[in-house]
């Protein structure tokens, strides 16, 4: 492990528990801060810790807020930079579980059209 790596890594997560995507981006699910879902591209995830020493020259930057937290950490010493995207587990819970509700609504409605109230 690289002085970045061991400086970037949280050490809650292992680099086992996550899941390959596409292209190394990696996926782990968390229960941390009421469960979260993360999106990162190195060995860790980055989750506010320890950027860098005096005299570096890393940079962070990001936003956070609504249930959604991102980080990109750029050092220009290094070709690669590292990024981390969270979101909490309720934003695919309501879009999973409202979408099909939604559907369901517009079926009823276009059946009641079609054939009345008339159950009989």
């Amino acid at each position: 492990m690289t002085r970045h790596q061991s400086l970037l890594a949280d050490s809650d997560f292992e680099s086992h528990h996550y899941f390959p995507i596409f292209g190394g981006i990696k996926m782990t699910v968390t229960d941390r801060w009421g469960g979260n879902i993360l999106f990162f591209d190195q060995e860790a995830p980055y989750t506010d810790s320890i950027v860098s020493l005096t005299g570096d020259k890393t940079s962070v930057k990001g936003c956070d807020g609504w249930g959604i937290y991102f980080r990109l950490i750029i050092n220009p010493d290094r070709k690669d930079s590292w990024w981390t995207l969270m979101f909490s587990l309720w934003y695919p819970i309501v879009i999973f579980c409202v979408l099909p509700l939604i559907f369901l609504i517009q079926k009823w409605r276009t059946h009641q059209k079609t054939y009345g109230s008339n159950l009989a």
